[in-house]
């Protein structure tokens, strides 16, 4: 029966569908009651979810505290934190480290000459060519009849314009030469001219005119412009060419156009994505008429970062700033194109040189290339190294040295590892004089301080010395900690466990296990103000985990460990169950006694630690097939039922109640015509009445 049937009893006028409605309201309420017990079951399945959860907490606890690794953190402290800091990986060797920071790596860099302003062109053009050439500077006419051309040179009030004029009949190149030459404005009134104006041959095998500042100047003073040229005819300025490399990386070549300003050249050298990895810059030194210059700097620290300049513009005038004094160079170009013979013989194969370490120079030291005939540049480099590492391990102080040839420059380039306070090669010792010749080097002595002027850091752990091109992030010196260098002292690195990750396990194993004693003793009390049980009252499994799991907790072994109980960690437990721990006591247990903590919660020697215990009894709990699974799949097997029994309960009622609606409806018929019945002979008698009464 879908709904009531408001008209029924309206026939017979009785409450025929109110004595359905409460009747059936009456069988229903058992139907109420079910669905309320379905109700208290679904909180009780959501506490036991609650409190599975909470266990599942206390076990995440619990074997974070059964892993070795765990153990492992370790925590380091530097004696002098404005020296150097350092990072430690788990696992690290416990014990102190003494480092001492001699140097600090940096990084290499060049300045230029000084400049006016920084818009002031680099590449002055003090010569120009003409793009256009001739056959032959005697007949071929180069300036047109009547055509005129203009040079200027200088600038400001002293600029100096020389003019000249095809004439009638056209202009030879010779004639145009000779022109200039011999020009009033031209003389300088000493015998001298301001431009000297010339024919060379060009690459297309014309004549072409070239005019330049006859003194060689580079600069304003000297500079040259066509500044009216012949209409088919186009002056240029030759480019400089800038070029060097960065460690032993390819050569870099840079152009520097005419008229290239200071700051223009800045952006070219930072706008080329393949520059090598340098970065340029302007400074203002503030003082002189003078005072900017370009700065270019290495990107990378250390020496396999140096710039190294090979093609050094004299408008430039780069200087080396930092790391200035680290390699000797070779003056001489070596050319291999016959083979270089080196042999005790022709008095050739032998070298002096003297090593400083810091306590002054030592004696001479004599060093050896062996006898041979080296037809490549690596091949002499690597010989001359050979002689000079084994002298000095046999009549120095063993300093390792590095000799390298660079093609480049094809010149010899030698230096030291950075570790060596001062260097002399003697090449103007008597028995230094046939090698200096033969490897391009001048009879004088060479003096460099490689210690100051390498790029390199310079470190000593424990009395050890090592170098890096770099300061921070050195990982390959103490296994398993990193250095990072920040300036020239010394300081102790002392590597500990890190006994706060412990503290911070034990104190949250114990706040998610008070949590469950609380989540527990909440839900299986009577509440007296809604006069109900709690949840899991009905649940003493849950109470006997609870008890089990404190039990352990609280218990003490026998073991022979310093450490025999939570209690002895300053566990505490309250008259009312819940835990709490005295961080102070835990913290001064941890720090003074860490591997009996660790023995006591980890276990060993085939005892089984604290933490497993309370790991493998939670597992039990909480597995698939354990006691919180168990109790819910029961709650979830009596919801099913009781569902399905409300299912067929309702079906029952709603199919009686539909009867018993015919029923009534059939009665109320029945009523209805038994009154209209009534009424009928209610009618007959009070007619018959009313005749009677006229009688």
């Amino acid at each position: 029966m879908a709904g009531s049937i408001t008209n029924l009893g309206m026939g017979s006028s009785m409450d025929l569908q109110g004595i359905l409605d409460r009747l059936k309201k009456a069988d229903k309420s058992r139907i109420t009651l079910m669905k309320n017990q379905i109700t208290s079951l679904e909180s009780r399945k959501n506490a036991f979810k609650s409190v599975n959860a909470k266990l599942l907490a206390v076990k995440s606890s619990a074997l974070t505290l059964s892993l070795a690794s765990t153990y492992m953190k370790r925590g380091a402290n530097v004696s002098s934190p404005s020296v150097l800091s350092a990072s430690v990986l788990d696992g690290a060797a416990i014990g102190k480290h003494s480092v001492s920071v001699q140097r600090l790596a940096t990084k290499s860099s060049f300045a230029s000459e000084g400049m006016k302003s920084n818009t002031g062109a680099i590449n002055v053009p003090t010569v120009q060519t003409s793009e256009t050439g001739v056959a032959n500077t005697d007949t071929a006419i180069f300036l047109a009849a009547n055509e005129k051309m203009k040079i200027t040179y200088g600038t400001g009030k002293s600029r100096k314009e020389i003019e000249i004029s095809g004439g009638t009949g056209g202009m030879t190149l010779k004639q145009v030469v000779e022109a200039v030459k011999t020009h009033s404005a031209n003389q300088t009134g000493k015998g001298g001219q301001y431009i000297d104006a010339s024919a060379v041959t060009g690459k297309d095998g014309k004549f072409h005119l070239k005019f330049q500042a006859a003194d060689g100047g580079k600069t304003e003073e000297s500079r040259v412009m066509v500044t009216k040229a012949p209409k088919s005819m186009k002056f240029e300025a030759p480019d400089l060419t800038f070029s060097y490399t960065v460690g032993y990386g390819k050569i870099k070549k840079m152009k520097i156009p005419a008229d290239t300003s200071l700051k223009k050249l800045v952006e070219l050298i930072n706008n080329n994505k393949s520059n090598g990895g340098v970065t340029a810059s302007i400074i203002n030194t503030g003082t002189g008429q003078h005072p900017y210059k370009l700065i270019l700097t290495s990107n990378k620290a250390g020496e396999d970062g140096r710039i190294r300049v090979i093609g050094n513009p004299s408008q430039l005038g780069l200087k080396e700033q930092q790391g200035s004094g680290h390699i000797i160079t070779s003056n001489k170009i070596i050319s291999f194109a016959s083979p270089i013979t080196l042999r005790a013989a022709d008095n050739n194969n032998k070298f002096v040189f003297r090593e400083d370490s810091g306590k002054g120079f030592g004696s001479d030291i004599t060093a050896v290339i062996p006898d041979g005939v080296y037809q490549k540049g690596k091949d002499l480099a690597a010989a001359l190294q050979k002689s000079m590492n084994e002298a000095s391990k046999a009549q120095g102080g063993g300093f390792e040295y590095s000799v390298r040839y660079n093609a480049d420059l094809g010149k010899l380039e030698i230096s030291q590892a950075g570790n060596l306070k001062k260097l002399e090669m003697k090449w103007d010792d008597p028995k230094s004089a046939g090698a200096a010749t033969s490897l391009g080097f001048k009879k004088e002595t060479y003096s460099i301080s490689p210690f100051s002027a390498s790029l390199n850091s310079a470190f000593k752990v424990g009395g050890i010395s090592y170098q890096r091109s770099k300061n921070a992030g050195i990982t390959d010196v103490l296994d398993g900690i990193g250095l990072t260098l920040t300036k020239i002292g010394t300081a102790t690195v002392s590597v500990s466990n890190q006994s706060s990750s412990i503290v911070n396990h034990i104190k949250k194993m114990v706040s998610n296990l008070n949590a469950l004693v609380k989540e527990i003793d909440q839900n299986d009390d009577f509440d007296k103000k809604t006069q109900k049980w709690g949840s899991l009252a009905r649940t003493p499994s849950i109470q006997t985990a609870k008890n089990q799991l404190l039990g352990l907790i609280t218990s003490r072994s026998s073991g022979s460990g310093s450490i025999k109980g939570l209690h002895d960690l300053g566990l505490k437990v309250a008259r009312d169950g819940t835990l709490s721990i005295d961080e102070n006591v835990l913290k001064k247990k941890v720090s003074q006694d860490f591997e009996g903590v660790k023995k006591f919660l980890l276990g060993g020697e085939g005892s089984t630690g604290m933490a497993d215990r309370v790991n493998n009894m939670l597992k039990e709990f909480t597995r698939s097939n354990g006691l919180l699974n168990s109790e819910t799949k029961a709650v979830d097997t009596e919801i099913a039922t009781l569902k399905e029994d409300i299912k067929t309960k309702s079906k029952s009622i709603d199919k009686r109640y539909e009867t018993m609606a015919g029923q009534f409806r059939v009665l109320d018929r029945y009523v209805q015509k038994m009154k209209a019945q009534q009424n009928f002979m209610n009618q007959i008698i009070e007619a018959g009445r009313a005749r009677n009464s006229k009688r």
